[in-house]
């Protein structure tokens, strides 16, 4: 599906739908770099539940289209994966729909700064933010059921952000993992644990997903895992070292060598997960707060530009 399909602007592919199963769907935003996310879609005959929402007024108002057009009723549904505009800015656009998170990304919702996100992508038309925040709101874990299908909504543990939550359709073997899985695209870890990601992908993996729609990039296979998995790793050997050493986490950015993650999009991520591990290592693996004012600095120095987003 392009834009055309849908404003008649004709600016080349801007979502892909695909349908996963019986009544399940994923929206792709290509090429899933900063501010394209993905969402997902649950159907049965009389209730919809929808998963995650976009970055900006505009995308949002696209999702919504889509999302009519393919769901027999409106989603009455919304869960979020976590707090971060490019999953949550687009809940407002979805008014039928009650919102369900976890306890602490309601309570991040209720913090947004939408003017951040706009300081930090100024050439993104971000429009009408409507971050509403949930109405339902879980500590572990909540079942759903669509249909013949059960949706279990669960916190693994802290990786990629504190309250990143995961769904999972067991009779589809569906997983859809908000950013605690990207394909094709860096990791970020600098909101939450580096130290803690293994043992939630290790949670994840045991699920044993046939499918699986990422936060970011195209849907995927269980191979997301593993290669996530060994991008974490190489984060904390190489945070271990720079402390050894007594580098700081740009120099250890700016001295590593990516290997097989340079082709990764937003490959400048490696900053901020550095400085991530760093603080946790040192501090014997508590989630102590960093500096993040300097964290973005040094990212856009390692970047040389500013970031940018195509949302």
């Amino acid at each position: 599906m392009s834009i055309a399909d849908v404003d008649g602007s004709g600016v080349g592919t801007y979502l892909d739908k695909e349908a996963l199963a019986a009544g399940l769907f994923a929206f792709v935003q290509p090429d899933g770099s900063w501010g394209l996310s993905n969402a997902g879609l649950i159907c049965s005959d009389d209730r919809v539940v929808l998963v995650d929402t976009w970055f900006t007024e505009r995308r949002n108002r696209i999702l919504r289209q889509v999302v009519l057009g393919a769901a027999p009723v409106p989603p009455s549904i919304l869960i979020n994966t976590h707090h971060h505009g490019d999953h949550v800015y687009g809940n407002g656009w979805f008014p039928e729909s009650v919102v369900i998170s976890h306890v602490e990304t309601r309570d991040a919702v209720l913090e947004l700064d939408p003017m951040a996100s706009a300081r930090r992508f100024q050439a993104v038309q971000f429009g009408e933010t409507r971050a509403t925040p949930a109405t339902i709101t879980f500590e572990t874990s909540l079942q759903l059921h669509v249909g013949d299908m059960t949706l279990d909504v669960f916190f693994p543990g802290v990786a990629h952000c504190s309250g990143n939550t995961a769904v999972f359709i067991p009779q589809r073997s569906v997983l859809f993992a908000g950013d605690l899985l990207l394909k094709n695209c860096t990791p970020a870890m600098v909101g939450g644990s580096a130290l803690g990601y293994l043992s939630v992908l290790q949670r994840l993996r045991q699920l044993a997903p046939q499918k699986i729609v990422p936060g970011h990039g195209p849907t995927c296979s269980v191979e997301v895992i593993d290669e996530t998995e060994r991008y974490v790793h190489y984060v904390l050997e190489l945070a271990a070292d720079a402390l050894a050493k007594g580098r700081t986490p740009l120099d250890a950015a700016r001295g590593a060598s990516l290997g097989e993650f340079a082709g990764w999009l937003d490959s400048e991520r490696i900053v901020g997960n550095l400085y991530r591990a760093m603080r946790e290592l040192a501090a014997g693996g508590s989630q102590l707060p960093l500096d993040t004012a300097a964290m973005w600095r040094d990212t856009e120095a390692w970047l040389g530009r500013p970031l940018r987003s195509h949302a």
